[in-house]
């Protein structure tokens, strides 16, 4: 199943009006998702279907943003996982395919962490580790090598314009430094929700360039 990732998505208004949108969540779209998903409801991706955004409009609104973003998954994850495994619409294969969405962003940032680790052993350092800890880096090169190969069959078959196939090894080939940054993102959120336990959650829109609206989205109530 596809998800709603907040870029872009055709809903039906009576599917909205039977979720709600839960005011207390930062990410509205990936809570709504998988609560959804959890209900029975199903989702189809459109991959030639394409949408732009306005990004933030300096580095103070883009930090926010990604810190809401980080924190909205936590809560996510932390909040909805026992009812999707708790519900009855939804097959066993689909659960654990929703939940490995949830903690992917986990599975590439040990993958980050293992290539760091390769670059410091065999460039910098050389130093003894365990077997295990060798196996975990080959398989994180290998993963890596993967996702290239992916990424690169799916700009072939979408005949992707040249700009595109170098932002995205643009972006591959700065992607330690960004999973650095997301690491960092997870524990301020992590310790930040520790800290706000029990207390309302605001959701602020990011402010995102002259003329961009910052009022809060407007309330659709369950029924």
């Amino acid at each position: 199943s596809a998800y709603f990732g907040g870029g872009n998505a055709a809903w039906r208004v009576e599917t909205l009006h039977s979720l709600g949108f839960d005011g207390t969540m930062l990410t509205e779209d990936i809570d709504i998702s998988v609560r959804a998903l959890a209900s029975g409801y199903k989702m189809e991706m459109a991959p030639f279907l394409q949408v732009g955004e306005m990004c933030p409009i300096n580095l103070r609104a883009l930090y926010k943003q990604r810190l809401r973003w980080a924190m909205g998954w936590e809560q996510v994850t932390l909040q909805r996982v026992s009812g999707l495994f708790s519900s009855p619409h939804i097959s066993e294969p689909r659960k654990w395919r929703t939940m490995m969405l949830l903690v992917s962003r986990y599975i590439t940032l040990v993958s980050s962490a293992m290539g760091v680790f390769n670059l410091l052993k065999y460039y910098f350092f050389n130093f003894y580790v365990p077997k295990p800890c060798e196996w975990m880096a080959l398989g994180s090169v290998i993963v890596t090598m993967l996702i290239i190969a992916a990424m690169t069959l799916v700009l072939f078959r979408h005949k992707e314009p040249w700009q595109r196939w170098v932002s995205v090894y643009a972006f591959m080939a700065v992607a330690l430094f960004y999973f650095f940054i997301q690491i960092t993102l997870i524990i301020i959120s992590q310790f930040r929700l520790t800290c706000c336990a029990g207390r309302a959650m605001v959701w602020v829109p990011t402010s995102r360039g002259k003329g961009s609206s910052t009022a809060p989205p407007p309330t659709i109530k369950s029924k």
